[in-house]
């Protein structure tokens, strides 16, 4: 019987693959003699015990202040622009739009 670690590397060997192969993971379990219970249990399980993507560290900004001053904020594709004397309550709509459909 294999050991803890490759036990483990095996399964994680066995997600990747079904990933890659573009089935659905009932159909690559059909296809590979695998209940979908067992897959799910050790997708669970290895995505529980993988430690999560470190977090981007916090940028520090410096405000200026321009004639022309304005503020840009990029989400994606979606781009805000806010210039001096916006309406806070139209920002706040947007915003909360945005966070609906995130």
């Amino acid at each position: 019987m294999a050991s803890h670690p490759q036990l483990r590397a095996s399964w994680q060997q066995k997600l990747d693959n079904q990933q890659a192969s573009g089935l659905s993971i009932t159909a690559w379990c059909v296809q590979q003699d695998i209940r979908p219970q067992t897959f799910y249990y050790w997708r669970k399980r290895l995505a529980l015990s993988t430690p999560a993507a470190p977090m981007p560290p916090w940028v520090a900004l410096t405000p200026t202040r321009e004639a022309d001053s304005r503020l840009i904020l990029r989400v994606g594709q979606v781009a805000i622009e806010v210039m001096d004397g916006f309406a806070p309550h139209l920002l706040a709509e947007v915003l909360t739009v945005l966070e609906s459909r995130c």
